[in-house]
């Protein structure tokens, strides 16, 4: 529909009441009124759950953002009961940094979602505008914007689930720039509205990989520390312009996520220098246990803040002796990698053959003895142990199964996905890589689990 052929705001209700019914362009796009009140004028974007629109309120004439599920979605009731959570999630939701819900229903069988229209820039895409990281102040602001949302979504019972630099929208606002929370459509929420069965099943991955925590990786149940993970993860792609681990597949990111060290920062030369108060914080964020975590995001940001005040960090300095241990070792994994070079750590490994087809082979283990690492046979007696378990998902749950007390066991399996990775870990795996298995992959979880062992 041209802009000539769209009617003006409505002042009188007979008039709007008058209006047709929404229908589908030849392009395949929304045009025309949706329940009666908002006249679809602008596609912001779409997705695989739907499309947001910019649309006219008919009898306001103000502007509002419209996010309308796909028809063949709709008619789904696990995505509709989704789609009026995520409504219900931000309705209760009343803060400065969260954007607003203005009406939620259906028409014609098709449910949407009235939001206030923001205007500005997603993060992602201000990131990317910037050749360089973000000035540290601007990080400061971002980050406590943010944090001081999240507060209140986890007093309030939400957990967002899929906290990343496009779901923080940068919005303009009377000459301010105003961060806001977008897209709770992978929220968690404590609804007594809707009191059915869970929305995501236990087996099934619901997030983005570069930002998932471990826990929601193995997809467990999360609560606010994985939204903390996730905000660790984002204040990572702030001060270094690409997440904290990159990947060539999704298992690959979330094997990553659940068993590899936090990479060092990576900032170019020239940059402002990040206060190691703030790298303590960043690493406590992304640390593996929940537990281990800030406890809440408002501590969080009190860190942050004091992390980035000179005359506050001084004086907690004062006292780096009596940090507790995780500060410490925290502040160790900080160190630049030409002070504290990585090593291979060498030893024994134990092989255990689960299958006629294998994953490993001689270049494996010439590789392998070139960093001082040497596999035989395994014995009860080996502390680690790798199972070669070719294609066959079972014999590596049999394998595992059959370990001595105490072994840690990588598995090598062809066909690893995400379903594949929670089983083996549920069975017992330390780790797991998938076949065909390169050289300097294997060295380095092997080196890792001889580590840790000692």
């Amino acid at each position: 529909m041209s802009d000539e052929t769209k009617p003006a705001p409505f002042e009188r209700e007979s008039e709007v009441s008058s209006l047709g019914a929404m229908s589908r362009a030849p392009g395949g796009l929304l045009e025309g009124v949706i329940a009666r009140k908002y006249r679809m004028t602008k596609l912001l974007g779409q997705g695989g759950m739907g499309e947001v629109y910019r649309a006219q309120h008919l009898t306001l004439g103000i502007d509002v953002a419209v996010k309308v599920m796909h028809s063949h979605v709709a008619v789904q009731s696990e995505f509709a009961r989704r789609f009026a959570r995520e409504a219900r999630a931000v309705s209760v939701l009343n803060h400065p940094n969260i954007v607003r819900v203005l009406d939620f229903g259906a028409d014609d069988g098709l449910p949407y979602i009235v939001m206030e229209f923001l205007r500005g820039e997603a993060l992602q895409d201000r990131i990317e505008r910037e050749p360089g990281p973000l000035p540290l102040a601007e990080v400061r602001d971002v980050m406590t914007a943010a944090l001081a949302a999240l507060d209140l979504a986890h007093e309030a019972g939400v957990v967002h689930r899929d906290l990343k630099p496009d779901n923080i929208f940068l919005a303009e606002e009377g000459g301010r720039t105003v961060p806001k929370l977008v897209d709770f459509g992978l929220a968690h929420v404590d609804d007594r509205v809707d009191a059915g069965p869970a929305l995501t099943k236990t087996e099934m991955i619901a997030g983005t990989p570069d930002y998932m925590s471990p826990e929601q990786c193995r997809s467990l149940r999360v609560g606010p520390s994985s939204d903390l993970y996730a905000m660790g993860c984002v204040l990572t792609t702030l001060l270094q312009r690409r997440p904290p681990f990159e990947g060539q597949s999704t298992i690959d990111l979330i094997t990553k996520h659940m068993f590899s060290p936090v990479p060092p920062l990576a900032r170019p030369d020239g940059a402002e220098p990040v206060p190691e108060a703030l790298e303590r914080l960043r690493l406590d964020l992304l640390a593996k246990d929940p537990a281990d975590r800030p406890t809440t995001a408002a501590e969080t940001s009190r860190r942050l803040v004091e992390a980035l005040d000179p005359s506050s960090l001084a004086r907690r300095m004062e006292g780096r002796d009596d940090r507790a241990p995780h500060d410490r070792a925290a502040r160790v994994a900080f160190e630049p990698a030409a002070r504290a070079p990585a090593k291979t750590e060498g030893g024994r490994v134990g092989v255990v053959t689960a299958s006629s087809t294998r994953a490993l082979g001689d270049a494996h283990q010439q590789g392998l003895a070139m960093q001082g690492i040497t596999l035989e046979p395994a014995t009860p007696s080996s502390e680690v142990v790798v199972i070669d378990a070719g294609a066959d998902l079972e014999a590596a749950r049999a394998a595992l199964g059959a370990r001595a007390p105490g072994q840690r066991a990588l598995v090598c399996l062809s066909g690893l996905d995400v379903e594949r990775m929670n089983q083996l870990i549920a069975a017992g795996a330390a780790d797991a890589l998938g076949a065909p298995v390169a050289v300097d992959a294997l060295v380095k979880k092997l080196s890792r689990l001889l580590r840790r062992k000692r």
